[in-house]
């Protein structure tokens, strides 16, 4: 029996950058709920939970365009968004991953070199809750050397990764089987049997300040 997408169904996006002819990379990460099957001629609630090999790769190439596109005004020219990979991470079993690769990656705008990948920039993402599990961070990396001084954001740059958060608080739509599927931007956090989804209320820049990841993967937020 196929893995099927069901009414508020979570996946995971995982975001892959790049700078270009090195192995320098860096990911982010982020969770999505399902918010609504319809069927694609009714415009109705579907009566169907589709299967996850036909909606889950036309996620895959949404998320993309539409979060490449949201960060090309924040990122250096020597960066590239390589790839972006869905899989269903709630309810079990999980799916299997599924990749989109593009024809050529989109790249950052701005022209001159890239800081070091572990430098980042740290977008808050908030849903009305003051708990821990309520609260979420996704570090940014692609910062071109031109968009810093001294090690913190330029006003220009700020406005670009504000663009950018605001621009990650979108629905994402993807298609298959006869169904359009919306896919709405949650915090997803599980602590042993413990589950919290909870929808994004805001997405907000920590501070201009550019940090360095040193103990963690970068780019990999929660």
């Amino acid at each position: 029996m196929p893995v099927l997408i069901e009414n508020n169904a979570i996946v995971e996006v995982r975001l892959e950058f790049q700078i270009a002819g090195a192995n320098d990379k860096a990911f982010n990460i982020l969770h999505y709920r399902v918010a609504s099957i319809t069927d694609e001629t009714s415009g109705l609630p579907s009566a169907i939970s589709p299967p996850a090999d036909t909606i889950l790769p036309s996620m895959a190439l949404a998320a993309y365009t539409a979060l490449a596109q949201g960060w090309t005004n924040c990122g250096s020219a020597q960066v590239g968004v390589m790839n972006a990979t869905v899989q269903k991470v709630h309810p079990t079993p999980r799916s299997e991953e599924y990749v989109y690769l593009p024809p050529e990656p989109v790249i950052g705008d701005i022209v001159g070199a890239a800081l070091p990948m572990q430098d980042s920039v740290t977008l808050l993402k908030r849903t009305g809750f003051g708990e821990r599990w309520g609260m979420g961070r996704l570090f940014v990396a692609g910062i071109p050397e031109a968009s810093q001084t001294n090690g913190r954001l330029d006003p220009a740059a700020l406005a670009n990764y504000q663009a950018f958060g605001d621009a990650m608080m979108s629905n994402i739509g993807s298609s298959g089987s006869g169904v359009n599927v919306s896919w709405k931007p949650v915090l997803y956090h599980k602590d042993g049997a413990t589950l919290r989804v909870n929808d994004l209320t805001r997405v907000v820049l920590s501070n201009d300040v550019i940090k360095a990841q040193k103990r963690r993967r970068p780019g990999k937020g929660i």
